[in-house]
């Protein structure tokens, strides 16, 4: 028993090493005026394909999508019960919404501060019918990334001509340590009124 729960206990601080070395990743993807997206944490986590519009979930490589589930027709409305009055909660003080709302807004702040943007593409092929002006925008696009060539690395726009519909497709990627969100977290408990809002949402008082 004791060398089971040794060997849970390197688990879990071996999980808990790799969690907070690790960072939370949020990408979205558009194309073919599909949006598709992914949260993932250590390689795992939610996924979106907008392409077949399932959800699903990710374990490293592996994917597992679930089907959206069927409409069901709606049934015949029963007569509803009278029920007796609901009782409220009582109302927190002034200083504790003005205390949680700075401390929602700082933690958001902090947040946001601590977000990488690790990949931000896009891609822009447009279909101009008129050659002349499909000539003009191309030169005009060489010549612009003749000047500053890492802008293709985030924009690339290329004109063409001919018939059809053009192509607009992008993609962009946020990350953050999931060790500064669990900091981020502890300081906004540390600054919540915390026995105000117990108080709110477990005291109750009636009509």
């Amino acid at each position: 028993m004791t060398v089971i729960l040794a060997v849970a206990a390197l688990l879990a601080l071996g999980c808990a090493i790799i969690l907070l070395n690790s960072r939370t990743i949020l990408s979205f993807s558009y194309k073919n005026r599909q949006i598709s997206g992914s949260l993932l944490v250590c390689r795992c986590g939610i996924v979106y394909d907008g392409m077949t519009g399932q959800a699903g979930i990710a374990l490293g490589r592996f994917r597992r999508y679930f089907k959206p589930k069927a409409a069901v027709a709606p049934r015949a409305e029963i007569p509803k019960r009278v029920s007796p009055p609901k009782r409220r909660r009582r109302r927190p003080s002034l200083s504790a919404i003005v205390v949680t709302m700075r401390a929602m807004v700082i933690f958001a702040g902090r947040i946001l501060s601590q977000v990488r943007v690790d990949e931000a593409r896009f891609d822009l092929r447009p279909v101009i019918a008129n050659p002349a002006v499909a000539g003009m925008a191309y030169g005009w696009t060489r010549a612009f990334y003749g000047v500053f060539p890492s802008a293709r690395k985030i924009v690339d726009f290329s004109p063409d001509f001919g018939a059809g519909e053009g192509v607009v497709s992008g993609r962009v990627t946020f990350s953050i340590a999931n060790r500064r969100i669990l900091l981020s977290v502890w300081e906004l408990l540390w600054n919540l009124p915390i026995k105000e809002l117990v108080r709110y949402f477990f005291s109750k008082r009636g009509v």
